[in-house]
């Protein structure tokens, strides 16, 4: 015994189909190769057959339907990363207006957030970069990529 069987293809074939010749059932007789092929595919058709029953394939509208909700949505939120991005630096960008405005128009403003300001230095450093890196640092966060 060899292994192979030059008519495997046959009794592959055969068993899909259900189709068998006479000359290739002598063959199966003599040839124990081709007996494991037989068997095989006899338990491979039976299990597909039985799987096959036991599956439920949604109809194609269904299916095209679900694929463009997707898209629908994969484009929304394309469109949203440029618009998120803008509306964080807007926010930061207001309360740096915001700030200055309460400066430059009030005096008390500038009589006492000033040098409590200036006391803590670091912390309103600290304060004003998070302010405006936090929309950055959030909009590569959430963004999909």
């Amino acid at each position: 015994m060899t292994g192979q069987c030059v008519r495997e293809h046959e009794v592959v074939a055969a068993v899909a189909s259900g189709r068998w010749a006479d000359a290739l059932r002598s063959h199966l007789s003599q040839c124990e190769i081709c007996r494991d092929v037989r068997d095989v595919a006899n338990a491979l058709r039976t299990e597909y057959a039985a799987d096959s029953q036991k599956a439920r394939v949604p109809s194609a509208g269904l299916v095209w339907w679900r694929a463009e909700l997707r898209v629908r949505r994969e484009a929304m939120r394309a469109a949203e990363r440029p618009l998120t991005l803008a509306h964080a630096f807007g926010g930061a960008s207001a309360i740096g207006v915001i700030a200055a405005l309460l400066n430059q128009m009030s005096p008390w403003f500038r009589q006492a957030a000033i040098p409590l300001l200036e006391q803590h230095f670091y912390i309103t450093l600290s304060v004003a970069l998070l302010a405006v890196l936090a929309p950055v640092a959030l909009y590569f966060v959430l963004s999909d990529k």
